[in-house]
């Protein structure tokens, strides 16, 4: 699999608390997270390596969950990386 110039977008949360009357991801949300397992890593680190940028967000806070965050970052190694957050 080559995805070279492309980006990674990973949605860590689907979970938000701030509830904008305005969020387009209002009817997505609910109470899950990104789910880690040794396979699940091994395909994020397989898409990471050819990937040009990688995206964190979701469709609510990703760093309300900073293991996750963490997680996927020590994935990504060098690539340049943007973070979507709400800074709540």
């Amino acid at each position: 699999m080559r995805f070279a110039h492309s980006l990674v977008y990973v949605d860590v949360t689907n979970r938000c608390d701030i509830g904008c009357a305005f969020c387009m991801y209002k009817p997505l949300q609910g109470e899950a997270e990104l789910c880690l397992n040794a396979q699940r890593e091994a395909t994020l680190s397989r898409l990471f390596a050819s990937a040009a940028k990688v995206c964190l967000s979701g469709e609510g806070e990703p760093l309300h969950h900073p293991d996750l965050v963490l997680a996927v970052l020590h994935l990504v190694r060098s690539k340049t990386v943007d973070l979507i957050t709400s800074a709540s």
